[in-house]
């Protein structure tokens, strides 16, 4: 029977692992007697196993001493498991897409219209970006909107704003800056625009502003990247004899180790944010990665909301959030539905 969940993908170790581990019980039988016993089951990618094996002798089966730059390597490691075992998923979508079998979206749309099968369900998907909602962010993402037949409704999408795209650094042009180890909290400049200004509304302290500390490849990496850089263009300073080949980058995909660009959209934000060796999350002016904080902004998470839990899990509630302000576009809509629907209620009583 089930007893307890720990979702290791959803909230990752300060480590990097991810895993999802299930406490449940199982009965053991004896000659004698059945004893329920409680296990504790891993369920993790094949390359995630091999990662947590090389950790696990690292901190367990050596008396030596821990080596620091291992760990960041290990580390970055296991981001680049987390990014490429995404892909992967996005390519088994694609192959299964130029077959004739249904697809994973297309099986749901077909549960979902099965809904009350006297009823039955409208299915209506979109795929929304955050830019086109005042979130300084490209994010696109799939909405599934089911409604009772009965209801005689037909649902319409938010129409994206008319409006200039709001940038990287007007998002976060006024929060302090960060060095390595630091955490700020106060305030240094008033806010500079109207996404600012809506941002910071009453808020008299900045929450989650900090920014860990780097070895020395990190660093070179970091000092080397310009705006819309990343891996590969670091690794031809090195080709060029510019940056001593010690430093090389041999893992990750060519967006990460990529430095923001500031008169752009962000690109999406992930729970790796904080983290160089991520998907283009270095500061597009500051040599450090983005604070918790930075990707709430760049979310549309306005300062005074507070983020809980260890540095892993905060990022990750950030990481894997619907922008409120999308939200809000979508919740608007519903209104609209709802009202619709108490109108048609009146009308037929």
């Amino acid at each position: 029977s089930y007893v307890e969940k720990k979702d290791y993908i959803k909230n990752p170790k300060p480590n990097g692992y991810r895993s999802l581990h299930l406490i449940v019980k199982v009965p053991v039988f004896f000659a004698d007697r059945k004893q329920s016993m409680t296990v504790e089951v891993q369920i993790r990618t094949i390359a995630m196993d091999f990662w947590a094996s090389l950790e696990h002798q690292l901190r367990y089966k050596d008396d030596s001493e821990v080596d620091e730059g291992i760990l960041m390597r290990l580390r970055e490691c296991a981001d680049n498991i987390n990014e490429t075992d995404k892909e992967m998923l996005k390519i088994r979508a694609d192959i299964e897409a130029m077959s004739d079998k249904p697809t994973e979206e297309e099986l749901l749309w077909e549960k979902f219209s099965k809904i009350d099968n006297e009823l039955g369900y409208t299915i209506f998907t979109e795929i929304l970006n955050a830019v086109d909602f005042g979130v300084p962010e490209n994010r696109e993402r799939v909405f599934i909107v089911g409604i009772r037949n009965d209801l005689e409704i037909t649902w319409k999408y938010p129409e994206p704003l008319t409006t200039d795209k709001i940038s990287i650094k007007d998002a976060i042009s006024d929060l302090p800056s960060v060095g390595e180890g630091e955490e700020i909290t106060e305030y240094d400049q008033n806010p500079n625009n109207d996404y600012q200004r809506l941002m910071r509304s009453n808020s008299q302290k900045i929450t989650c502003h900090f920014c860990g500390t780097y070895g020395d490849k990190i660093r070179t990496v970091i000092k080397n990247v310009k705006q819309g850089q990343g891996k590969d263009d670091f690794n031809k300073l090195i080709e060029k004899g510019i940056v001593d080949k010690k430093y090389k980058l041999t893992s990750g995909f060519s967006n990460t180790y990529g430095r923001l660009i500031e008169n752009q959209p962000c690109t999406t934000i992930t729970n790796n944010m904080t983290t160089p060796s991520g998907l283009r999350c270095i500061h597009y002016e500051q040599n450090r990665a983005l604070t918790p904080r930075e990707g709430a902004r760049i979310q549309s998470f306005p300062d005074w909301f507070i983020f809980d839990g260890e540095k892993a899990n905060i990022t990750t509630q950030i990481g894997n959030a619907v922008p409120p302000l999308l939200a809000i576009r979508i919740a608007q809509q519903i209104e609209k539905v709802l009202d619709g629907v108490e109108n048609y209620g009146r009308k037929h009583q």
